[in-house]
């Protein structure tokens, strides 16, 4: 038997943890603290976690909605509003594209406009009409360049497309995107910002100042009381349709217009076929308030 105190061996025994001494008295209402204080915290812990993962469910829970309707029903009016008021950070962020698409309705009133009146000069006697149709070759010569961006930005938005009577797109497309992307510029690179005003495929896909410098002869046309009594002998009737915006002309046409939400909803595109929209519920619906549907 080794000379080695126990003392000194139990100690050079790395896989036994020592034990404190238990000690009475006073030191057993701290221990009954401090595991009932641990229990709390415990509690609390498991509620937590209980609370995120009810969040995580509801977050990754995805509500689909079916809008069937035939062609000018409504579905996409009642997709906006949806939008508006669930979703205002990204109804926002489009903003932007739907001021192409304004002006692109814009541009077709005036397309059908120059139809009917095409039609109904070629239909009269050539020699009474020639003075009609002078005027009517001078109008369409000052809007060509209207006419050649519209082009553009249907080439942009909906390649391939040989509609040239209806504002249309192709499902998953990205026509939103397409137009953002456009005229987006970084906000940190200053000279290319400089630059923005100068970029020729700016302008060739943007009607905001071609729009705004033939303001007045699209009034003067317009406003024509012959171009109106040709149109209703014609059965157009200009307000009824929808993408109507010649009404309010003087204000679209601005240079720094920005659509309200009310011209956003009433901005009109066609699309060919189903088409799938995602979005991120920000906000609720109080129980007591009454949602602004605009129309």
């Amino acid at each position: 038997m080794s000379d080695i105190p126990m003392s000194k061996v139990q100690a050079s025994m790395p896989w036994e943890t020592p034990v404190p001494p238990f000690r009475y008295g006073g030191d057993d209402d701290s221990l009954s603290r401090a595991f009932e204080e641990s229990l709390r915290v415990s509690r609390e812990i498991d509620v937590q976690l209980l609370e995120s993962k009810k969040a995580m469910e509801k977050k990754k829970k995805c509500v689909q909605i079916l809008l069937l309707g035939q062609s000018e029903s409504g579905k996409s009016s009642v997709l906006k509003n949806f939008q508006l008021a669930f979703a205002p950070n990204q109804f926002e962020s489009e903003r932007l594209a739907w001021k192409t698409i304004i002006q692109l309705n814009v541009i077709g009133s005036l397309k059908l406009i120059l139809e009917v009146l095409q039609r109904e000069w070629d239909s009269t006697n050539p020699e009474a009409s020639a003075p009609q149709n002078r005027e009517l070759r001078r109008i369409r010569l000052g809007l060509s360049p209207l006419l050649f961006i519209e082009q553009n930005v249907m080439q942009l938005i909906s390649p391939g497309s040989h509609n040239h009577r209806d504002l249309c797109v192709r499902p998953g497309c990205n026509w939103k995107a397409m137009l953002k992307a456009r005229s987006e510029v970084p906000h940190d690179d200053d000279s290319r910002r400089k630059r923005r005003s100068k970029n020729p495929m700016q302008k060739e896909t943007d009607p905001t100042s071609v729009l705004a410098a033939s303001r007045d002869d699209i009034l003067v046309l317009w406003n024509d009381p012959n171009v109106r009594a040709v149109l209703k002998k014609r059965g157009v009737r200009m307000e009824e349709m929808p993408g109507f915006f010649l009404d309010d002309l003087e204000r679209i046409a601005a240079a720094n217009y920005q659509p309200t939400d009310c011209d956003i909803m009433r901005a009109r595109i066609r699309t060919l076929g189903v088409e799938e929209h995602y979005f991120v519920i920000e906000k609720g619906m109080s129980l007591f308030s009454t949602p602004q549907l605009l129309i």
